[in-house]
Order: C-alpha cells, then structure tokens, then sequence
C-alpha cells in the first residue's frame, strides 16, 4: 500500500527545534506534494498592572496553574484530532535532557524512551511533572500522544535516540535527542 499524506500538520514556536522541524514538514510536503499546517505554540505570559516590566512567563504555582496546563494539552489534543486524517502528518520536534552527564542523560532519556514505546502518554505526563524525565517539547508530545489515541493510532515505534556527545565526543554535559513515529493498525 502507497502512502499519501495531503496534510502536514506542524507546531512552531520560532525555536531552532521547530525551525528543524519546520524544514523536515517542508521535504515532507515536497515529497507527497502535501499542504502543510502551521500551529504556533506561545508560551503562557501575564502582564504586570502597571506593564513598566514587560512580558513576565508564567512560572508554575502548582495544582491550580497545572490543571490548567492539562486543560490546554487536552483542547490541543482535540484540535489536532479535528485537523487531521488519515493523509496527515504530525511533526512535534523536542529535545530531552540537557547537560547532565551521559551516563544520566541516559537514564533521563530512557524513561522518555520507554513511555513513547509503550504509548504511555499518560504515565510521561507525570514523569515530566515529576521531573523524573525531561524534554522540553514535553507538553507538545503528550498532546501529539493524546491526539493520536483520539484518531485510535495507538502504536508507536522509537526510530533512534542518542546524545550530542555521540557527533561531538563530548560526553561531561549532553543534550538527549528521540526519533520516534505513530502509527495505527
């Protein structure tokens, strides 16, 4: 069976991350003569009464504050499910761990490893919540995870995963990288 994709779906937030992922949705779309997508992704801000100090990020207070992260993944989630069929690619571009030593960049990053193998979306969740695992596009790959399991796409397989100190030979502080796909039956 040939694969068509008509649609690229990609969120971007003018990171170097997602201008990568931006330039990997461009050959995509090329290669299958697809549409692409754009979602821009901004962090949260709040704005102080007088606005003398500018945009300030909103730090996490908590319960209250990740509820409604939560909140905002699942809308995400549901969102991507409404924009995308069976001719659509999703891209979600992240990093994992960042400048630990190899050996814990490795631990980190293989309880990311394992949660997207598994499709346990649920269980990463809490991981980062936890800060038993890192990745910075973290809320993004949930929300991808939980769009698929909406359109019933359950399986996942993990393509790579390794550390910049494998390209530069640096291994005191790396950063963790993770190829995976979704797929369904």
């Amino acid at each position: 069976m040939e694969a068509t994709i008509k649609k690229v779906l990609v969120p971007i937030d003018f990171s170097d991350y997602s201008k990568s992922a931006l330039k990997y949705a461009v050959n995509f779309s090329k290669l299958f003569n697809a549409e692409i997508i754009l979602i821009y992704v901004v962090e949260p801000v709040i704005y102080p009464l007088d606005f003398s100090m500018g945009q300030i990020a909103i730090p996490s207070f908590g319960t209250e504050w990740d509820a409604r992260a939560k909140e905002e993944l699942d809308k995400l989630a549901k969102k991507l499910a409404e924009l995308s069929d069976d001719e659509t690619l999703i891209v979600a571009s992240s990093d994992l761990s960042h400048f630990y030593s190899k050996s814990h960049a490795d631990r980190l990053d293989s309880i990311v490893e394992k949660r997207i193998r598994e499709f346990d979306f649920n269980n990463l969740q809490t991981d980062l919540d936890t800060h038993v695992c890192e990745a910075c596009g973290g809320g993004p790959i949930v929300a991808l995870m939980k769009s698929a399991d909406l359109k019933n796409v359950r399986h996942s397989l993990v393509l790579n995963r390794s550390d910049s100190g494998d390209v530069t030979g640096d291994n005191k502080e790396v950063v963790g990288y993770l190829s995976a796909v979704f797929y369904g039956d």
